[in-house]
């Protein structure tokens, strides 16, 4: 059953990247390149390039080697309640997820850090896909106060699109947040319920199993109060990092609006990153720092040159550690390809 569901997935996840990635990348993408050009010169694109200081480059890529590394040690205190994991496994997690939500749509890197883990720490798939959720939520949650506090400090900010997609944010979360609040307490009854139904029309053994995944899924997902105290603070951690990131990349380019307008300017682009990554279009992050930065009289030339400047030294990083993994730890690597393999097939 296990196997059989896993092979579906890989199908359906084939089908959602090669029949509709195409037009849905290039219709996307073609949109927003349209966007970026019409709002910069490329005569003034060139000369804020050239004037660059690009001396900073290796902090920037410092900055987001530090915030993976504590992103996968936040994950290790969400992962506590099921069982303890090793940093470097989760380490090597994170990065794996992240290079293939780079390169892939739908954030596959998700689905694929978690049955990463889940192989080389003997986790249920189930319990480490609720822990994936529940972190997803949290991280909205963490998202959603940072951006109450970045649009109450900015007025310019307080435009109708941002407090529309703050207001619409908050709701899906709650929704979410209280979706799995009665699915945990009325677990047992649902559970009843639902597998009762389902025992009409689905085998014993198979009907076992799904019982299983669903008692792992909710595994996943507990969370003490010491733990949530330790994963707030590494979450802001990681949001510090990353604003440093984009400062010190819009310090490379003469962007000197101090460092509080960053907190917006990161939150906008990386929502706008996600959301592309989900439907699978590029360059959602970039025209999401040029919007941003333009709120605070910044033009568009050195906002679009600070995020490219982001995106490529978010790469470099990303291939400073795959270096290093295949060079002290190639099993890892060779872990990495036998779980892609067996979720696509």
């Amino acid at each position: 059953m296990a196997k059989r569901l896993l092979r579906e997935t890989g199908a359906l996840l084939r089908d959602l990247l090669f029949r509709y990635r195409i037009p849905i990348f290039f219709f996307g993408t073609g949109l927003i390149v349209y966007y970026l050009f019409s709002q910069i010169s490329l005569q003034s694109f060139t000369t804020v390039l050239t004037h660059a200081d690009w001396r900073l480059v290796p902090v920037i890529v410092l900055l987001i080697l530090l915030m993976l590394a504590v992103k996968a040690l936040r994950w290790r205190y969400l992962l506590m309640g099921i069982k303890p994991c090793a940093y470097s496994e989760l380490y090597h997690a994170t990065v794996i997820g992240h290079v293939m939500n780079l390169l892939l749509p739908i954030n596959i890197g998700e689905f694929i850090r978690g049955h990463y883990l889940s192989q080389r720490a003997d986790i249920a798939l189930s319990s480490v896909y609720g822990n994936i959720v529940l972190e997803k939520v949290l991280d909205g949650v963490f998202l959603v106060l940072l951006m109450g506090i970045a649009i109450w400090l900015f007025p310019q900010a307080r435009q109708g699109p941002y407090l529309i997609g703050i207001i619409v944010l908050t709701v899906v979360l709650l929704a979410l947040g209280l979706l799995l609040s009665l699915l945990r307490s009325r677990q047992q009854t649902m559970e009843r319920i639902v597998f009762r139904a389902l025992s009409y029309v689905m085998p014993a053994s198979a009907l076992e199993k799904l019982k299983n995944g669903v008692q792992g899924f909710f595994e996943g997902q507990k969370i003490g109060k010491g733990q949530f105290l330790a994963i707030f603070l590494l979450s802001v951690l990681m949001r510090v990092f990353s604003i440093l990131a984009a400062w010190v990349s819009g310090l490379a380019f003469g962007i000197n609006i101090g460092l509080l307008p960053f907190l917006f300017v990161d939150l906008l682009s990386g929502l706008a990153a996600s959301a592309g990554h989900v439907v699978g279009i590029a360059g959602a992050f970039e025209a999401a720092a040029v919007l941003g930065l333009s709120l605070f009289g910044v033009a568009a030339e050195p906002a679009l040159s600070m995020a490219i400047l982001q995106t490529a030294t978010y790469g470099i990083a990303l291939v400073l550690i795959g270096l290093h993994l295949w060079i002290v730890r190639r099993q890892v690597i060779i872990d990495y390809l036998s779980s892609w393999k067996k979720l696509f097939g």
